[in-house]
């Protein structure tokens, strides 16, 4: 019985979730079969892979015989678990504020009790009305509504304007721009991550609808920050890095971003952060500074934490970026007092990781190699994180032949692990390329005549300016000047 689709899930459920779903099996409403309910209890008193969770034991548990009768068994298991999704399916009901109220109102509309379900429906509207929301939710809900109130009045056959109806049809319209904008977004972000195009229907007409409509975007400003979302990816694809666009987005996320639930509220910062890395990715002026805005925003607001926990990737990329703006106490500050808000896993190689990138900082590039070097990190993206910082710091370090190993080493790991997205590991292998070509080029520097660094640094900056795809532009910009400025010094 290990591997049944009752187990896995049995598994998985909190110890609290267990005892409520025995409660919910022995409910005579629910189920009335008492086999059900012994089988239940075996199970949930037997660890994972026990034993006594063979077949056999089970059925002389449950019925007390010895001969196993397998049809009999697979229909109670059934039984079982058709039980379990129907528990797992109330308690997700029971999670929907809005949900108990609609089909109350179904209810008492199919019962034709009017004067209950205008009582209902009016203490309904009270408390949408209340909602700190106003996201697709909140629109759904007041469909669902509307819809049953203009359900309750055809059943009245009264002759009189129905105020339900357009009610309803305005809802609606607003749930459907809602989540199709929202869902646009999220289609052309996975587009750019996975390479897969999207078929993204209606959006054109959509989007002229709410040109022609701006009153729709005022009065929503959930419609209009995904409406900006929509423009700055327009903007990417376009190659016009838009800054303004980017602040009006900002602005509106920091003044509006409670009307929507927290889940989405962060998927928006979400958006806006991508958005400010890849500007950042192409050595974009003034994206940096937004993106520690963002991450500083989402730190005030809360959004940033979920369950009062901070993600490690995010709390590595708030430090490298603080660092990056020259913000060292700042980021020592950050670093130390939300070490321990981060989540169990991850926690040790994220603060060694920013510990390191802080080394850096402080120019104690000895302790940070010496840390890289004596920390084992798990995660893919610190180990990539880890592999690209150890290499800079060799290369500040002028350890070129050190350099060179650990670059080809890199680049075998680059290649191999199938883990790194398609577009990831193309960023790193041609950041790890032009590394190699700037190692070689700062090792021959004092030898080269006049002319003949010219060209090579030339070269170098047209192929910097060329090539899409980097982990990190500005640091192969930053030191390809640093050499022209110590050659022109000489």
């Amino acid at each position: 019985m290990y591997k049944t689709k009752l187990l896995q899930i049995l598994n998985h459920l909190s110890p609290k979730e267990k005892k409520q779903f025995q409660e919910f099996v022995a409910s005579p409403y629910f189920n009335q079969r008492e086999e059900a309910k012994v089988m239940l209890s075996h199970l949930l008193s037997l660890p994972p892979e026990d034993p006594g969770l063979h077949r056999r034991s089970v059925y002389r548990v449950v019925y007390g015989k010895a001969q196993l009768n397998e049809t009999r068994l697979r229909l109670e298991t059934s039984h079982l678990y058709k039980l379990l999704k129907r528990f797992l399916a109330q308690k997700a009901y029971e999670k929907d504020d809005s949900a108990s109220e609609l089909y109350l109102l179904t209810s008492l509309r199919e019962h034709k009790l009017t004067k209950v379900f205008e009582i209902e429906q009016k203490r309904f509207d009270s408390k949408l009305a209340q909602s700190a929301t106003q996201d697709g939710d909140y629109h759904y809900a007041q469909f669902k509504k509307e819809a049953e109130a203009n359900a309750m009045y055809g059943q009245q056959y009264l002759r009189l304007p129905d105020p339900h109806l357009q009610a309803k049809i305005d809802h609606l319209d607003r749930y459907y721009l809602l989540l199709k904008l929202k869902e646009s977004c999220e289609m052309r972000n996975r587009e750019r991550i996975l390479n897969t195009p999207y078929e993204l229907h209606l959006l054109a007409e959509i989007r002229a609808f709410l040109q022609q409509n701006q009153a729709w975007l005022a009065e929503d400003p959930a419609l209009a920050i995904y409406s900006l979302i929509l423009q700055l990816q327009d903007a990417e694809l376009a190659k016009k890095p838009d800054l303004e666009r980017l602040d009006q987005l900002l602005t509106l996320l920091a003044q509006h971003h409670q009307l929507v639930n927290q889940q989405e509220a962060r998927g928006m910062y979400k958006h806006a952060q991508n958005y400010c890395i890849r500007c950042v990715n192409l050595g974009i002026a003034g994206f940096r500074e937004r993106l520690l805005a963002i991450y500083q925003q989402g730190l005030e607001n809360g959004l940033l934490l979920v369950t009062g926990t901070i993600a490690p990737t995010d709390y590595q990329n708030i430090v490298i970026t603080a660092l990056r703006l020259d913000k060292l106490a700042w980021a020592k500050s950050f670093a130390e007092e939300y070490q321990s808000k981060l989540v169990a896993e991850g926690r040790n190689n994220a603060y060694h990781m920013v510990l390191a990138h802080i080394y850096n900082a402080e120019g104690r590039n000895s302790d940070a190699i010496q840390l890289l070097q004596s920390v084992q990190f798990s995660d893919i993206s610190f180990q990539l994180n880890a592999r690209m910082l150890l290499f800079q710091l060799y290369y500040e370090q002028q350890a070129w032949e050190a350099a060179l190993y650990h670059l080809e080493a890199f680049n075998i790991f680059v290649r191999r692990n199938k883990q790194i997205p398609t577009p990831r590991r193309k960023a790193y292998s041609n950041q790890l390329k032009l590394s190699r070509k700037l190692i070689l080029l700062a090792e021959k520097t004092k030898k080269l005549g006049g002319e003949e660094f010219r060209k090579e640094t030339e070269s170098l900056h047209r192929q910097l300016q060329h090539t899409s795809q980097l982990v990190n532009r500005n640091w192969l910009v930053g030191k390809l000047q640093k050499l022209k400025d110590i050659y022109l010094k000489g």
